[in-house]
């Protein structure tokens, strides 16, 4: 019973200290806005801004959270402070919400590359491969040249079909001459899904007609 008190003793502490803080940085927040209004400067937001990163760094996403919705609740289009809101959320495995604030961050900034590429692990997450897929791609064409990001389409593609030979051709039509080295992606699948859970990839990749050439894939068969 000791342990147990002491322990919501704890909890009441943290919330309470949680609070203040959030309260403090809303009052931080309004005096800084005013002062803007006096100086005929924009600065408020960004240093309410790096407070709330200051929390995340500390580990106190809640607070982190707390302070960048206060940001864009002043500041409704302050894209970073969206970003960095979706981006903890997904840390924390919430990724219904973290979608949510992503696609703020699209409708501020319709070709952000890192919401693109985040909105595809979220729908990872969520397994609705279709739209991960999608965001994949558009993160790929904004750019190309990213291996990572072509290995995460070719992964969302593998998930999807659970077929690697199909997925890698479907793979190779979607990104066109900016398609990466099949090497690039089995290696990155084995480290993503483990070799056991893809037996004889090289194999089925041969079988399904594909060479290396170049640095690319392409089929040698017509089906």
């Amino acid at each position: 019973m000791k342990t147990k008190k002491t322990c919501n003793t704890k909890n009441m502490e943290e919330c309470s200290a949680s609070l203040q803080l959030a309260q403090l940085c809303r009052l931080i927040a309004l005096g800084l806005r005013e002062l803007e209004k006096i100086r005929n400067k924009k600065f408020a937001h960004e240093i309410l801004h790096e407070l709330g990163m200051c929390f995340a760094k500390l580990g106190l996403d809640k607070e982190a959270i707390d302070t960048l919705k206060t940001v864009v609740s002043l500041w409704p289009d302050h894209v970073e402070s969206y970003r960095q809101i979706g981006f903890l959320y997904l840390l924390s495995d919430q990724n219904e919400e973290a979608v949510k604030w992503y696609n703020e961050v699209l409708r501020l900034c319709p070709d952000h590359l890192d919401a693109y590429s985040s909105l595809g692990d979220c729908y990872t997450n969520l397994r609705l491969y279709d739209k991960a897929i999608e965001a994949y791609k558009k993160a790929t064409q904004l750019s190309p040249k990213d291996e990572g990001l072509h290995v995460c389409l070719a992964a969302a593609l593998y998930q999807k079909m659970q077929k690697i030979g199909p997925a890698i051709r479907k793979y190779n039509e979607f990104a066109g001459e900016d398609k990466v080295s099949r090497e690039t992606i089995l290696s990155n699948f084995e480290l993503i899904f483990g070799s056991e859970e893809i037996p004889g990839m090289m194999e089925t990749i041969r079988k399904e007609g594909f060479k290396h050439d170049n640095g690319k894939i392409q089929s040698t068969t017509i089906s």
